[in-house]
């Protein structure tokens, strides 16, 4: 199995604070396996989610997904990222799910029948049919995070990035985005890096 991501030392401190919000963290992720990383609300969780994803660069360390710096990223590293920040939507707020969906099939150039396939696939299995055409302001909760997995699902990412993904959900709506990231990830061997404060 090959290395998905290294990360190795990594230090963060921003100029406006006298500690580091990440400290001296390394792990590595094998090809297929889920890891997750727990630690309470400002443990430095999402500083080190971003750093991964080459949105800000560490005060020190090294970290390498694919073999490759986050902060040079080509578009053929990017399109095997799956991502899911917690607080941060990907969906069109006026306008109805399918739009949103829509949208991600056109970034990630997925083909008309494989489109098909896996909306028929995934929008069932997360239970998203029957709001398809509803505008996303319209949704629950539990919907929109619903609605933002099946963005993600849609172009089958090879790695997937989950940060609090069932924050502010019922157990049943938490169990049913769990169960759905483990179908998956079995039927695809998807890694997976599941980001969260709750040891359930």
């Amino acid at each position: 199995m090959e290395h998905v991501l290294n990360v190795e030392d990594v230090f963060k401190r921003y100029k406006s604070q006298g500690d580091y919000a990440v400290k001296n963290v390394s792990f590595s992720l094998l090809e297929g396996e889920i890891v997750g990383i727990l630690g309470p609300n400002g443990a430095g969780k999402s500083t080190l989610i971003k750093m991964i994803l080459g949105v800000i660069c560490p005060t020190k360390g090294q970290i390498l997904v694919f073999g490759n710096n986050p902060l040079r990223f080509e578009k053929k590293d990017k399109v095997k990222l799956g991502v899911f920040l917690g607080g941060k939507s990907n969906l069109i707020y006026h306008l109805p799910v399918l739009d949103s969906v829509r949208l991600f099939q056109s970034i990630y150039r997925v083909p008309k029948a494989v489109f098909a396939e896996n909306l028929a696939r995934y929008s069932q299995a997360l239970q998203c049919d029957g709001f398809l055409q509803q505008r996303v302001a319209t949704l629950s909760l539990g919907q929109r995070l619903r609605a933002e997995l099946l963005c993600i699902l849609i172009y089958e990412p090879q790695v997937l990035i989950l940060d609090e993904p069932t924050a502010g959900l019922d157990p049943k709506g938490r169990d049913l985005v769990l169960e759905q990231v483990a179908a998956y990830q079995k039927e695809n061997g998807t890694t997976v890096l599941l980001v969260s404060h709750s040891m359930e």
